[in-house]
This record gives C-alpha cells, sequence and structure tokens, in this order.
C-alpha cells in the first residue's frame, strides 16, 4: 500500500546538511524485517501511479549488484542511500545475547555499566515510558537533552518539540506502539531513546546523550539497560537500530540486512529539477573531499563541521 509524502531531498556533506528540499512521493509501505519490500514491489507499485508522481521504497532488500543490474536495463532509479541495518533478535536470554560478545568486548561492555552504577552511589537511575500519560513526563526530560545532542546540533534530527509530535506519541502509546526510556545522573537527564513498535520490532528512532557526561558513557549504559529489558519482557522478536550504519549499531547488532532508499522519479518537472540539482552538489562535494584529503585537510575539515577541535 502506497502513501503520500513529502520526500526530503538533503545537500548535505556526510552529517552536514546544507538544504533539505522536499518532493511528492508516493512511499511503498513495509518494514524490512516485519514486511519487506523488494525491486520487484517497487517496481511493480511504479505502474499501479499516475506517471507524473515519483514512487519511493524506504529500506528495500536489494543487493548493489541488482540496483546497478536494473537501471542498466533501463529503469530510471535514483538510489538514495545504501546501508547494512542492523538489527538484535531478541530471542533467547539476555544473557545467550552477552555470549554473542567476544570476551574482552563483554568485558569492557559490563565495566562501562559498573563504573556508571559505582558514579551514580550504587543504582542506576532510569525509567521507562509507554502510556499516554507517560508522554509528557518523558518529553519533559528528553527534549530539553536532545538540544545539547550531536543528533540535534549539526543534523537536526532531534526530538521534535511540537504539539503534533507530542500528539503523535500519545496516540502511538494508546496503541501500546511507544515506549521511551530516560537514563539520569545525579537526577538529570543525560541519556534518552524514543521508540516507535512496529508490529513485533522495536524502532531505534531518536536517540541522545549529554556530550558533557561521555565520561560516563551513558549512551552505551542506556542501551544495555534497554535491551537487558527487553530480551526479560519476551514481547518483541527484534530491536531495530533503523537506517544508516554506525560503530554503535554494529556492536549491538546481531544480524544485519543490506538495504536501499530507492526513488523512481515521475515525469513532473520540479521534482526532477530538484533530484538532478542533489545530483550535481553530491558529485561536486565528492571531487572536494577527495582534493582535501590528497591535501592533507580531510581530518581538520571534519572536526571544524562537528565543532570540535
Amino acid at each position: 500500500m502506497a502513501r503520500s509524502i513529502q520526500l526530503p531531498i538533503r545537500f548535505a556533506i556526510g552529517d552536514w546538511r546544507f538544504l533539505t528540499l522536499r518532493i511528492e512521493a508516493a512511499e511503498i509501505g513495509g518494514h524490512f524485517l516485519e514486511q519487506p519490500v523488494s525491486l520487484t514491489d517497487l517496481l511493480a507499485a511504479r505502474e499501479t501511479q499516475p506517471a507524473r508522481h515519483a514512487v519511493f521504497g524506504r529500506s528495500i532488500l536489494a543487493s548493489h549488484d541488482e540496483l546497478i543490474a536494473a537501471t542498466r536495463r533501463g529503469v530510471p532509479l535514483r538510489i538514495l542511500a545504501e546501508y547494512e541495518r542492523h538489527y538484535v533478535a531478541l530471542g533467547g536470554t539476555f544473557d545467550e545475547y552477552l555470549a554473542k560478545f567476544s570476551s574482552r568486548s563483554r568485558s569492557t561492555l559490563t565495566r562501562k555499566v559498573r563504573k556508571f552504577k559505582e558514579a551514580s552511589g550504587g543504582v542506576i537511575d532510569w525509567s521507562t515510558f509507554r502510556t499516554p500519560s507517560d508522554v509528557r513526563p518523558f518529553l519533559s526530560e528528553a527534549l530539553p537533552l536532545s538540544t545539547l545532542t550531536y543528533q540535534h546540533r549539526l543534523i537536526g534530527s532531534g526530538l521534535p518539540a511540537t504539539d503534533g509530535f507530542r500528539e503523535r506519541t500519545e496516540a502511538l502509546a494508546a496503541a501500546n506502539r511507544f515506549r521511551g526510556w530516560v537514563l539520569r545522573f545525579d537526577g538529570r537527564a543525560i541519556a534518552y531513546i524514543w521508540s516507535e513498535i512496529v508490529g513485533t520490532t522495536v524502532l531505534y528512532d531518536y536517540v541522545g546523550f549529554d556530550p558533557a557526561r561521555s565520561d560516563l558513557s551513558p549512551g552505551t549504559v542506556l542501551q544495555y539497560l534497554v535491551l537487558e529489558q527487553l530480551f526479560e519482557e519476551h514481547t518483541f522478536q527484534y530491536f531495530d537500530f533503523t537506517e544508516g550504519e554506525g560503530s554503535h549499531k554494529q556492536f549491538f547488532g546481531t544480524g544485519s540486512c543490506h538495504c536501499a532508499d530507492v526513488l523512481i522519479p515521475g515525469t513532473a518537472l520540479g521534482p526532477r529539477f530538484t533530484l538532478a540539482s542533489q545530483q550535481f552538489f553530491s558529485k561536486g562535494m565528492h571531487f572536494a573531499a577527495r582534493a582535501a584529503e590528497r591535501a592533507g585537510m580531510k581530518a581538520r575539515l571534519r572536526r571544524l563541521l562537528r565543532g570540535t577541535s
């Protein structure tokens, strides 16, 4: 089933966004674990839409070779992103899950949790939020923290501070499709996770931690506690780290699938111009990045973009 969306087309260097424009597209619903969408499904959906409409598939299951083969057959695909989508299979026990780590990684992980507990006076202060009446208390702690995070400051993906987002979260909670977690230190929130539930999968939608307390590894500690709780709850099948890659996701994940965000453009001229402009921008930035790397400036530029010394 398709739904109309305003698809963001980002002009960016890595995580740093210069500009975001939006085009209208029909998104094909699905989830790579719960209801996977294939390239064949996307092409079939193209046939049911008006020619001027773009068709979009998020995290479709397709290898790079399949996508390239389709473009060589003349299918006008735009591959917006390719990535390994990591997840945790929540079957078995938490101890069995921990056994997947090497002894060194397991020791490092438990040491971080132990360090946080000792710094907190022997008790870790954290809370789970799930009901409609929990939403406002959760947001009252998570929203101020979100403004401090890398996600909010650099890539604009912190928690939305809008009435619409609060109402959406309350609606999800009323349907038992919301989970929120907050980790505190000295009574103040220093890490949070906001998750929507799709079927039997918990999504890693919004996340952040206070960079001023990175010495206590709050993001890692909260992730550990959340997974321990979900394994003990025996309600869900997966914890999905969603789109994009990262060492945190790879470290905690038990599996992954190669996914792609794929757009089949329509014939409307406005969206096609936007896509062509974004493609031209990306190629220019790619050549600029290679030139900076050859000049030995890439690491310095990355630090400048992140606002670090």
